[in-house]
């Protein structure tokens, strides 16, 4: 019998095809998956089930369409059979890392099957001075987390809860892709 084998599944938010090396995109914007590429396993034409991000997912992770429980409900739902417990199940490590997308998070349900789950939404400490990566107090985090946590208990408290918190992620986010947008068009004047 020979060596198993390893499944590593990259999915990247809003990439476009034609922009990556391995498909022929001259620019170096993607080396290490240009690399990885060249022993893997490349889907060419992956079509998404449905947009935005919170309804491709259901999808990749459960092989289900977005919309089957209800247009109420997003992420996956408690006890759904996903890639990652169905591996787990079959004897595989499991580990998932998500780039700090407040609809992959733990709160959708995303963490279930996998052994190692880290959404970057609760960073660790850095340093011994208390803060969080970014400059976020170890007491902010803290107080933002009972804040979601009292805000669900109350029904449309908690949809506004939800909703406010994604547009802050999304503004966060926003700002570190204007950097790497930054980086890649110095790269491509190189």
């Amino acid at each position: 019998m020979g060596k198993p084998h390893s499944l590593v599944l990259i999915t990247v938010d809003c990439l476009r095809a034609d922009h990556v090396g391995f498909n022929g995109y001259s620019y170096p914007t993607t080396p290490f998956l240009d690399q990885l590429a060249k022993e893997s396993v490349v889907v060419p034409n992956a079509i998404v089930a449905g947009t935005p991000t919170y309804y491709s997912f259901p999808a990749i992770m459960a092989s289900r369409y977005p919309l089957a429980l209800g247009r109420d409900i997003v992420g996956l739902a408690p006890g759904e059979s996903t890639i990652a417990s169905v591996l787990n199940e079959c004897g595989y490590a499991t580990a998932a890392f998500i780039a700090g997308n407040p609809y992959l998070s733990r709160r959708f349900g995303y963490d279930a099957g996998f052994e190692t789950f880290q959404d970057f939404l609760e960073a660790e400490p850095n340093s011994e001075d208390g803060l969080l990566d970014g400059g976020k107090s170890l007491e902010e985090s803290r107080l933002n987390r009972e804040l979601a946590e009292f805000s669900q208990k109350f029904g449309p408290l908690g949809s506004l809860y939800d909703e406010l918190y994604f547009q802050f992620a999304s503004m966060w986010e926003a700002a570190a892709g204007n950097l790497s947008n930054n980086c890649a068009d110095s790269l491509r004047q190189m």
